[in-house]
């Protein structure tokens, strides 16, 4: 979380840039409140879950971990929001541009939250239901195909992060692992030098 909360500038600055881009689809209004709101969400999770002036051995409480959680979803809703009003414009781009926006975001989620499971659920499924938005949007002013193509095509996306997120955590859960048998070994191959090293000074 502590990584995660160190990013708060770049996703403003990422927000800065799609509402300036796609402003025209959402409205000035919108885009300029959508942006205020999600720029005051980066800070408030620097603020509230970044590691500034918690001690090196802090451990969080169950209690701070929903939170955290509970937080990261709330911060993927409010981006999310903004894909599925633009989906709304009623034109062909726009819908492709959120469906692009939503399909990053999980993306960004599954590489970023890598080392947490319930992070990375907890950026991934506000995606998925705005996937489900995308569908309704593209029923609202296309053609029943049109709306199976991106409601499909969602699904696959969905599917495929899953998977993906679930290799990812067991690659990481493996090479932990590995880790924490290298620190073993070398602890006890230090252990065995230094009882040798004390058994040759004593003789």
């Amino acid at each position: 979380m502590a990584a995660r909360a160190r990013q708060w500038p770049t996703r403003i600055g990422l927000g800065a840039v799609i509402a300036c881009v796609f402003f025209m689809a959402t409205g000035v209004a919108f885009a300029a409140g959508w942006f205020l709101l999600y720029a005051v969400l980066q800070v408030v999770e620097w603020k509230a879950f970044g590691a500034r002036s918690k001690p090196v051995d802090w451990v969080p409480s169950r209690g701070w971990c929903w939170a955290a959680t509970a937080f990261v979803m709330l911060n993927n809703g409010v981006f999310g929001a903004f894909a599925i009003r633009q989906a709304f414009a009623g034109e062909d781009l726009s819908l492709v541009a959120s469906a692009l926006l939503i399909a990053g975001a999980i993306i960004k989620g599954i590489i970023v939250n890598a080392g947490s499971r319930a992070l990375t659920w907890a950026s991934i499924i506000p995606h998925m239901i705005c996937f489900g938005g995308l569908a309704a949007a593209a029923a609202t002013g296309h053609t029943p195909l049109g709306t199976l193509h991106i409601a499909g095509a969602s699904l696959l996306f969905v599917i495929a992060a899953w998977v993906a997120s679930t290799q990812l955590a067991r690659k990481l859960s493996l090479a932990d692992e590995g880790r924490l048998a290298a620190e073993s070994a070398n602890r006890a191959k230090s252990q065995f030098l230094a009882n040798k090293s004390h058994e040759i000074r004593t003789r």
